[in-house]
């Protein structure tokens, strides 16, 4: 966490058939389906791959970024 921003850090790349763009209209992929059913059991989480609606919050679109073996997520602080 910082000032102006969270960053989400997730090990590895991202699975074969999704990419970062495909990522900014929807396309999503579970690489733990049993934590996914298990979120949703107990009612964490209602739909895998809905996304966050960070355009109706005024905030600045999410930066996804892979590094290395490593896949980033920035969301930046409303303005």
């Amino acid at each position: 966490m910082f000032f102006d921003r969270i960053e989400f850090h997730s090990p590895g790349k991202l699975p074969n058939t999704v990419t970062i763009d495909k990522m900014k209209i929807g396309v999503s992929y579970s690489r733990k389906p049993f934590l996914v059913k298990y979120m949703e059991n107990l009612r964490y989480i209602d739909q895998l791959g809905r996304g966050i609606p960070m355009k109706n919050l005024g905030a600045r679109e999410p930066e996804f970024k892979e590094s290395g073996e490593e896949f980033i997520l920035t969301i930046c602080k409303a303005h």
